[in-house]
């Protein structure tokens, strides 16, 4: 009997030692976000009726990662298992920079990855990260590739290499200033697409723009001034709004329209809709051309 109670007791022992959980070394991660940051720098590039859409960016696999990443030394990376991004890294680039423009523009009319472009949006964003991440205890750096379109028309091309500081030794202080490294490029698209001469159409309204019979030729003359005087941008081509030079005909087609408190761009849709000719808008100038 005496066995059996020390063999039950012995048992019991075991069975509560089991039960006993060892404490966690676990650390639950810390999630951040890329947010929207006013710089010193920003400007303000007001085109109320411009649309644009920011495209999927892309990313070097490295950093298609949910932990934040801090460089070493020029071959060398670590990954912050601590820190974590609360959304894919890619897809808050896209958001922030959609959210800063929206603020440069004074437009709400955009849209940003993963959601659809507009049918009718003036304006593609794409964006190509090459670097963005902590390279020391004081310094973050970006470095990215931009392209803007037109219908997919290539307007600009454009690239951006930075370095910014961060304030303390504070994660949050370093998300701030990839952040801040966001706005950055915010900015340069910003002024880039102010000065391409589509912006500008944007811009500019005519009061009374009217034609009755007259040829192509003539309207798209009118219609150079026009962008020529009231633009707040320097062209260095005359004739802006112009007809290709393999247009192919030796009669321009007749066009009457009757406009009011209209931009140059709907005028310049509307007389492409008539004359039955597209319109391409370049980085250099708004050209017709005949129907193949």
């Amino acid at each position: 009997m005496m066995k059996r109670l020390l063999f039950l007791n012995f048992f019991l022992i075991l069975f509560f030692i089991g039960c006993v959980i060892p404490e966690s070394n676990h650390v639950e991660p810390e999630y951040h976000l890329l947010t929207s940051v006013t710089l010193d720098d920003n400007m303000t590039f007001r085109i109320p009726e411009v649309s644009f859409h920011v495209r999927e960016v892309n990313l070097p696999p490295y950093l298609d990662d949910n932990r934040l990443v801090q460089r070493k030394n020029r071959t060398s990376i670590d990954y912050l298992e601590n820190h974590r991004w609360g959304e894919p890294l890619g897809e808050g680039i896209s958001r922030v920079i959609g959210l800063n423009l929206s603020t440069n523009f004074d437009s709400m009319a955009y849209s940003y990855y993963p959601n659809r472009s507009r049918q009718d949006v003036i304006f593609e964003i794409s964006i190509s990260i090459i670097q963005l991440e902590r390279v020391d205890s004081s310094n973050v750096v970006v470095n990215a590739m931009i392209e803007i379109f037109h219908k997919n028309n290539l307007q600009a091309q454009l690239k951006i290499k930075d370095i910014i500081p961060i304030a303390d030794n504070e994660m949050s202080s370093g998300i701030m200033a990839l952040s801040a490294c966001i706005s950055k490029v915010s900015n340069l698209i910003a002024e880039q697409i102010y000065k391409l001469p589509a912006s500008q159409c944007l811009l500019v309204k005519s009061d009374n723009f009217e034609s009755d019979e007259e040829s192509l030729e003539v309207l798209l003359s009118k219609l150079s001034s026009e962008l020529l005087d009231k633009s707040t941008t320097d062209f260095l081509d005359q004739d802006i709004v112009r007809i290709s030079e393999d247009f192919g005909l030796t009669e321009y087609p007749l066009v009457s329209l009757r406009a009011k408190n209209t931009s140059l761009y709907e005028i310049i849709k509307l007389i492409s809709r008539k004359s039955g000719f597209p319109v391409k808008f370049t980085r250099t100038g708004i050209v017709f051309y005949s129907v193949p």
